[in-house]
């Protein structure tokens, strides 16, 4: 073959090569230039935006102006096509409230109830809820149909929503509040007040809102009351609420320290902050760029450690064993106690494999080690749900007794 054929040949044919090569790292999505273009040089955010505490709380003005909003990402308390029903059907009649007399306001509240007690659509029932409480919860004649309408928000309520537990804290905090609202009802409501209080703000940390949270577990104390206190249940509850939330800030704190570390380069601060993003609140995005940027260090080793775990059990203890030890770095506090009973679950699913003469030195191991990390400080997330078993149940018949501690401030008139 001449010479001049051949150069070209095979210059041809590294150009073929090179141009596949290229095409089937475009398809399947792997090769360095498809990772260049998918990761980014700085890491995703430890914690989620902060959202506006005010947008949570319902509008209970006389009159309202504008549809409900909710903070990015949540869905409102109804659409706004249920906005524009309620103002074609209701609109102009509640324009009017603020010129007409108590009892007229009232009848008008009691109509809009009923449509509430009909209604089979749950965005429109939460609106009309919410208005008939805002025209009658000033009032002492008006107080039975404001704790009507919050059993009947509660039966259409949905309990793991933050938009829609959010104004279960602000009704049930302004009946308590209130002298128009008889005493004994009262007392139901501090109770109230209370487990929504709780309800809402561990919601709120497990979806990473960590200032919102500390700003609504400060108003426990308001309606801490002989009869909450009476109550041991709640007490414990709230007393979990108040301490996982300073933990959490204080880890947090200390993530924070770890984070700019990393942003810095240094490999080791990257083990904390992966564990958190794993074990603790899962973040997909920052794990994902923890192991773009150090893919064989530890931090590598134990992801892949955990990933063969899920599929083999096998595995479990050796992976329980890296996690156990990765505890005993950290410092005291939330991250450490869930890293640690990730590890007791490894162990304990590795225990559930059959019996043989491959694992039965590990298995020995395995028991012994579950008691440590159980001794060391192994804790979940609490499953704490206050308001488990009242939302969607309507609440006792509201008391009509006249108290002696109303107030009037003109409501009336």
């Amino acid at each position: 073959m001449p010479i001049v054929p051949a150069i070209i040949f095979r210059c041809c044919r590294r150009v073929v090569i090179v141009a596949m090569t290229l095409m089937s790292a475009v398809l399947v999505g792997v090769g360095h230039r498809a990772a260049a273009a998918t990761w980014s040089p700085l890491p995703p955010p430890l914690l989620p935006p902060p959202i506006a505490l005010q947008m949570l709380w319902a509008d209970v003005l006389p009159v309202q102006k504008k549809p409900a909003t909710a903070p990015p990402g949540m869905k409102p308390l109804y659409s706004t096509a249920d906005w524009k029903w309620y103002q074609s059907k209701y609109g102009v009649q509640a324009r009017r409230v603020n010129y007409e007399y108590l009892s007229q306001r009232l009848k008008f509240a009691a109509a809009m109830l009923q449509q509430a007690q009909r209604e089979t659509h749950r965005g429109r029932t939460r609106l009309l809820c919410l208005r008939v409480f805002a025209l009658c919860f000033q009032s002492r004649s008006g107080s039975p149909l404001a704790q009507a309408a919050v059993s009947r928000y509660m039966q259409v309520a949905k309990l793991h929503s933050i938009v829609q537990v959010a104004p279960i804290w602000q009704m049930s905090n302004l009946l308590a509040y209130l002298a128009a609202t008889p005493l004994s009802d009262r007392h139901r409501y501090d109770i109230l007040a209370e487990q929504a209080n709780v309800q809402l703000t561990l919601q709120l940390l497990w979806a990473g809102q960590v200032q919102a949270a500390h700003r609504v577990v400060r108003h426990l104390g308001i309606h801490e009351t002989l009869t909450v206190r009476a109550n041991h249940k709640l007490m414990f509850e709230m007393s979990v609420a108040r301490t996982i939330v300073h933990q959490t800030r204080r880890m947090i704190h200390d993530l924070k320290k770890q984070y700019r570390l990393m942003l810095a380069g240094h490999e080791s601060a990257a083990m904390e902050v992966y564990l958190y993003a794993t074990v603790v609140s899962p973040r997909r995005k920052l794990r994902d760029w923890i192991l773009h940027r150090w893919p064989r260090s530890s931090v590598g080793v134990l992801d892949r450690m955990m990933v063969a775990c899920r599929t083999d059990p096998a595995g479990c203890y050796l992976c329980a064993r890296a996690l156990q030890a990765q505890a005993q770095m950290l410092p005291a506090g939330i991250l450490r106690n869930r890293v640690l009973f990730a590890a007791l679950k490894d162990y304990l699913r590795y225990l559930k494999l059959p019996l043989d003469r491959h694992n039965r030195v590990a298995r020995t191991l395995s028991r012994i080690a579950v008691q440590q990390v159980i001794e060391q400080g192994a804790r979940p997330n609490p499953n704490i749900n206050p308001l488990k078993g009242l939302v969607g149940i309507p609440l006792a018949k509201p008391s009509t007794t006249p108290t002696t501690r109303f107030i009037d401030h003109g409501h009336n008139q």
